[in-house]
């Protein structure tokens, strides 16, 4: 009989245990709700102000960047990792190639020396519907022969400049994407 009462007061024990869990549980439930839904919002908020098209590599950019942000100030505040400024640092340079990519800058840099050197061109429309680019310091066929074989130049320059750029930022990713938690 002793033992049918013991095991009885343990029994309540656990169901008192369980009550706890039960609570955590539906406590847990709820911030989670509330944290999807902050997060929603600012998800609809960025969505709203920088767009998320299906169609083009430039919105995939701005939602990495978007994303990786997000986890480096998080990482950087929590402080839960140990590591968690180097962390940050390393998501940081990952936005910052990011930010290369979009903003044209290895392919702006290499036109900037076709610019100083030819100046600024103007787009014309001929009428046969044919695109050119015209200079004002362009004087001869032969300079403009000339400007043209250095534009493809610069053009090509920019374009090796920028594949350069795209294969740092991925093979950065690569590198380090999995330790990017807290």
């Amino acid at each position: 009989m002793m033992k049918i009462m013991l095991a009885d007061g343990f029994m309540k024990s656990l169901d008192k245990l369980n009550n706890v869990t039960y609570f955590d549980k539906v406590k847990r439930f709820f911030k989670k709700i509330r944290k999807t839904i902050k997060w929603t919002y600012n998800y609809l908020k960025y969505a709203w102000t920088i767009g998320d098209d299906d169609w083009d590599y430039g919105y995939l950019y701005a939602i990495l960047k978007w994303k990786m942000d997000r986890m480096a100030d998080c990482i950087e505040t929590n402080e839960i990792i140990e590591s968690n400024h180097r962390v940050a640092k390393q998501l940081r340079y990952a936005v910052y190639l990011i930010n290369r990519l979009e903003n044209g800058v290895d392919e702006e840099a290499a036109m900037k020396v076709h610019t100083d050197k030819w100046g600024e061109s103007r787009m014309v429309f001929m009428d046969s519907g044919e695109l050119k680019f015209e200079y004002d310091t362009v004087n001869s066929p032969e300079e403009k022969e000339q400007c043209d074989k250095e534009i493809a130049e610069a053009y090509r320059a920019g374009r090796k400049a920028k594949e350069k750029t795209k294969h740092r930022l991925f093979s950065h990713m690569e590198k380090y994407i999995e330790r990017w938690w807290d």
